[in-house]
């Protein structure tokens, strides 16, 4: 097994033990993702902006490090949309197969943007085989969107599989309750999940 798989594995067991796959639904999730894609937007034009309108040396670290996890969080949220509707998700991951110069893409922003507006429509419709197409398009194009930012795509999953690893909490009723929250004990022991 890959370490990409490895973690997308880690990602999914993480997902269950939140009840995110059951208990929530891909039109939910899919809210989610337009979410992680829109601070993602606004992190590359912060950037833009930044490179264009200082006249001091920028650091770019500080924006490619939300890139790297605004990236990741993208991924995590396909995982799961693809775990809720059966997809083997390891079949349509491309890592290594991404042609050429990552800098001919100009376009995949553009091209990520359709490819989710393409995933919603076919959630609406129940097509089962856009839902496919349209998370493993939108796999590719993110990770051409790290080449490009200089980042490793594996990397990118790992960081956000990181940030979220050890936030507790479920998905009960279409809401997600943290652990901090008094109902969560009696919720966990409703849905059958171990504490």
């Amino acid at each position: 097994m890959s370490t990409i798989e490895s973690t997308f594995d880690k990602i999914k067991f993480w997902a269950e033990e939140r009840n995110l796959i059951k208990g929530s639904n891909s039109l939910a999730q899919f809210a989610k993702l337009i979410s992680e894609f829109g601070e993602l937007c606004d992190h590359i034009y912060e950037l833009a902006d930044d490179i264009t309108n200082s006249s001091l040396p920028l650091d770019a670290s500080h924006y490619t490090n939300k890139i790297k996890d605004d990236i990741g969080d993208c991924s995590v949220v396909l995982r799961i949309i693809a775990e809720q509707n059966n997809i083997a998700f390891n079949d349509i991951i491309y890592i290594d197969s991404l042609p050429g110069n990552p800098a001919l893409y100009d376009g995949h922003m553009l091209s990520i943007g359709i490819c989710f507006g393409n995933l919603g429509d076919a959630i609406l419709k129940n097509d089962m085989d856009i839902i496919y197409t349209s998370i493993g398009l939108s796999l590719g194009y993110l990770q051409m969107l790290a080449q490009q930012y200089e980042l490793d795509y594996i990397d990118c999953v790992k960081y956000a599989y990181n940030e979220i690893k050890d936030r507790k909490g479920v998905m009960y009723n279409g809401a997600f309750i943290k652990s901090n929250d008094a109902r969560y004990p009696k919720i966990m022991k409703e849905l059958g999940l171990i504490l």
